[in-house]
């Protein structure tokens, strides 16, 4: 969550909810190279942890809460099941299929031509970026449909969306999550018009830092705030 998630744990824990913060593969400390990043990966991971949280902290399973940010988000989103009791999407990657990688081409064309060389090559160097994905990341990603898994969920939803999020995901993209969401027929917090004037991975456009601590704030209380809702109804 780009430097969020230790202060949203903070505050979940002042409330006497367990969480853990996971780095895929390639990211933060894993120890994995990048080009283990996919989708199936990272399914397994949020899998895994949730198995650990469960029978480390005897947690009940109608409790588990997911959040998740960018390609984060679109991760929690292929997760989202009845036995996910509340999730928080900041600036999810949900375009289904190929225009999901977007972030990395914003051409049908050039997402194309990165397909048809990752196939060919086993691997794709992703330029500027210093990574290399696979090409089975590239093909899961081709057949996944995210939207549809967003639009079957039920369960207690926040969809956040930053003014700056049109530097990398399409305008369609931001328009088509939200319009999932609303597809469900149960209400969800929206907080799409909220952080205009931020990045995408939510501090100031200005690169004040005084503001960008305030953003920070504001995104990690209000997401604290629905989880322990949906998460501890009592406590409120």
């Amino acid at each position: 969550l780009d430097g969020h998630a230790a202060p949203l744990a903070r505050l979940l824990a002042q409330k006497g909810i367990a969480v853990a913060a996971l780095d895929f593969a390639g990211n933060g400390d894993s120890a994995e190279p990048f080009t283990a990043y996919d989708l199936k990966s990272m399914y397994d991971d949020i899998d895994s942890v949730i198995g650990y949280m469960q029978a480390t902290y005897a947690i009940d399973p109608a409790k588990v809460g997911l959040v998740g940010h960018s390609m984060g988000g679109r991760a929690v989103t292929m997760h989202l099941n009845s036995g996910i009791a509340a999730a928080a999407l900041w600036s999810p990657a949900d375009a289904d299929g190929l225009d999901g990688l977007e972030f990395i081409d914003h051409t049908a064309e050039g997402r194309d031509a990165l397909r048809a060389a990752a196939g060919e090559a086993g691997s794709y160097a992703v330029p500027g970026w210093n990574v290399t994905i696979s090409a089975e990341f590239v093909e899961q990603m081709a057949s996944s449909h995210p939207l549809d898994e967003l639009k079957a969920y039920q369960g207690p939803l926040l969809l956040a969306f930053a003014g700056g999020d049109t530097d990398v995901l399409s305008q369609a993209t931001i328009d088509a999550t939200l319009q999932a969401a609303k597809d469900r027929g149960a209400a969800f917090t929206d907080f799409s018009a909220s952080f205009a004037n931020t990045t995408h991975n939510y501090a100031a456009v200005s690169g004040d830092e005084k503001e960008s601590k305030t953003i920070a704030a504001g995104i990690e209380q209000q997401t604290a705030d629905f989880l322990i809702a949906a998460l501890l109804p009592a406590a409120q």
